[in-house]
């Protein structure tokens, strides 16, 4: 059984993870799954996340510019099927997330299948 069917996750949603230890490898590795499919997918943080690494995802984008940030998406989604996106790069070394309301833009898009997120309750 796949994890999205264990999941019972579907096209269109927004799947977000909360809670301590593991999510950001579930988020990678539901991707991951997601992706060999060819559906576009977002990953992403409302948060901090450590900067993935080549094996995690096939695109980092950085923008603080929300429209910006759509535009890029628009433009690598099917060159790239797994994007991440973050805002910026902190002092710490960890990615700035992005704001729960670019996250419902993205979800608003029909080029994006699946979105996961992390996210800080």
């Amino acid at each position: 059984m796949t994890l999205k069917e264990a999941l019972d996750i579907k096209p269109g949603e927004i799947i977000s993870l909360v809670g301590g230890g593991g999510k950001t490898t579930l988020m990678f590795a539901l991707a991951r799954e997601l992706a060999s499919t060819g559906n576009g997918i977002i990953t992403t943080t409302t948060t901090k996340i450590l900067e993935p690494s080549l094996s995690e995802t096939s695109l980092l984008l950085l923008e603080t510019d929300e429209s910006e940030m759509i535009r890029l998406i628009l433009q690598n989604l099917d060159r790239y099927c797994h994007i991440t996106i973050a805002t910026n790069r902190l002092a710490t070394g960890k990615l700035r997330g992005i704001s729960p309301e670019l996250v419902v833009k993205l979800a608003e898009l029909n080029q994006i299948s699946y979105i996961l997120s992390l996210i800080h309750i």
